[in-house]
């Protein structure tokens, strides 16, 4: 297992499989804790889709421009090269797991 941690202005992304394993399956998952009051940067992945499930709290997903809010126990399949962002206007921190496509995952920020 790959346990390791990436530190961001919104939190941060605990990777519990990544493209740093050297026999992995081929998908990389990541559990992403959001502190209240933060929004993500806007991106997208080129080469994957993200499955996105949110464990606890509540967020909103910016995908293409398009508002959707999102609560515990509910998830939502964010198409390859899809712009999206993760908003969490409550005052509580949101957790949640997010699977990737593929091993070698593309980050693109966009403006």
């Amino acid at each position: 297992m790959a346990n390791k941690q990436t530190d961001h202005d919104w939190g941060r992304m605990d990777w519990l499989l990544d493209g740093e394993e050297a026999e992995g399956p081929g998908f990389s998952v990541a559990k992403m804790i959001m502190e209240a009051g933060r929004v993500g940067e806007k991106h997208c992945h080129d080469n994957c889709q993200e499955f996105l499930m949110v464990e606890q709290g509540r967020v909103i997903l910016e995908m293409d421009g398009r508002q959707r809010e999102l609560h515990g126990g509910e998830s939502i399949l964010i198409p390859a090269g899809a712009v999206h962002r993760i908003i969490n206007n409550c005052c509580e921190i949101a957790v949640l797991t997010l699977v990737y496509s593929t091993h070698d995952r593309q980050y693109t920020s966009v403006d």
